[in-house]
């Protein structure tokens, strides 16, 4: 039950302030008695699927700078260099 308040008290604070889960959940989840080791885990795991998620969502509604046209440097989608970039 302290882990469902934890992340929900987490999940506010990050929304409403802008820090990260490391400064905020992490710290609380040792406090509890988990290791340390676990806590940053679960901190990567959980920051690994939000930023896969916001990426997907920002790529499919077309939210990438300079989409349409090739810049030198840029990888597109595939990972592969655009060679005939500008």
């Amino acid at each position: 039950m302290f882990e469902f308040l934890i992340g929900t008290a987490g999940g506010l604070l990050i929304g409403s302030t802008g820090a990260g889960l490391g400064l905020l959940v992490t710290p609380l989840l040792i406090l509890l008695g988990y290791s340390p080791s676990v806590a940053v885990g679960t901190g990567l795991a959980v920051s690994v699927v939000s930023k896969l998620a916001g990426t997907l969502m920002h790529d499919r509604l077309g939210h990438w700078p300079g989409r349409g046209r090739s810049r030198r440097g840029v990888v597109d989608r595939r990972g592969l260099a655009d060679p005939a970039a500008p």
